[in-house]
């Protein structure tokens, strides 16, 4: 009913709110903290789809802020691990990779 609905809508802000404090502060975090503090990502297999889009949305804006191509390179990485996980690839290792490759985007 309604109740679970808006205990659904709580869950889910959280879930923004903790990859926002991720993806807006990727470039200050070392990996171990974006490790930490992506359970969200790990936790998240229905509605991984709707949080990776929500990842390319932090990154594009941070893309028309700063106008840093490596948030571009970032989007990419996004679309690829949507495609691998399209395919039924193992949905860790593709969380990883996206993670890893990110977080080397601007730290390499």
């Amino acid at each position: 009913g309604s109740i679970g609905r808006l205990l659904k809508m709580q869950d889910e802000s959280i879930n923004y709110d903790q990859i926002d404090e991720i993806f807006e502060n990727i470039e200050s975090l070392d990996m171990i903290d974006v490790w930490k503090n992506s359970d969200v990502l790990y936790q998240s297999k229905e509605n991984i789809t709707h949080l990776l889009e929500y990842i390319n949305i932090i990154l594009f804006e941070k893309l028309k802020q700063t106008n840093n191509l490596h948030y571009s390179n970032c989007i990419s990485y996004v679309e690829q691990t949507k495609s691998r996980l399209s395919s039924n690839a193992n949905f860790d290792m593709c969380i990883d990779n996206l993670l890893l490759k990110v977080w080397e985007e601007f730290h390499e």
